[in-house]
């Protein structure tokens, strides 16, 4: 339980941050963090930035590494890892307070998805987004959109609370649902 607070206080930090970038619209907590279940091992955080259409569509992740020789290797500036790069081309000098905050987190991973906001509206775009991505899991886009929870962060509260999906999780559904995948992959540990 301690570490799913921790990751929960990284990612409402990270939100927090987020929000504030130009052309950012919303940013949504997702994954095994939103979807509130204590047995569920939560590995990592997992973002989603929906954007205006004035950024463009990414999918990187953020991590501090531990090296070889025991020590970190850090975010920035020296030996820049794709995350980096990717929040650099994005965001500019406006990426450099996350990527500072990042680099004081130890041993958390965040998976951020940067799309645009029609995805969750247009089914067509998640269609399209679904199929460009190079993933083994094809079905990753509309597991993520039209079933898991994802939550919008409100910078009034500081919470994760307005309840959002692709056309409220009425279209676009996986063949298989998260459940049956979850139960598959624990049968293989």
């Amino acid at each position: 339980m301690h570490r799913r607070r921790k990751m929960l206080a990284v990612a409402t930090k990270l939100a927090d941050h987020f929000s504030l970038l130009p052309g950012v619209e919303k940013v949504v907590l997702t994954g095994s963090l939103a979807r509130e279940q204590k047995q569920e091992n939560v590995g990592d955080i997992d973002l989603v930035l929906l954007h205006d259409s004035s950024l463009k569509d990414a999918v990187f992740v953020l991590e501090r590494k531990v090296t070889d020789t025991g020590k970190y290797h850090l975010i920035y500036p020296v030996e820049m890892c794709e995350g980096t790069k990717k929040m650099l081309e994005l965001f500019g000098d406006r990426a450099w307070p996350i990527l500072r905050f990042m680099n004081r987190t130890e041993g958390l991973k965040v998976d951020i998805f940067c799309l645009h906001s029609i995805i969750l509206t247009d089914c067509n775009y998640l269609s399209l987004i679904h199929s460009s991505q190079n993933r083994n899991d094809h079905e990753f886009y509309k597991t993520l959109f039209c079933e898991n929870p994802m939550y919008a962060y409100n910078m009034r509260t500081g919470k994760f609370s307005e309840d959002i999906s692709h056309n409220n999780r009425s279209c676009c559904k996986p063949i298989r649902p998260w459940r049956t995948i979850q139960t598959e992959r624990r049968k293989t540990f």
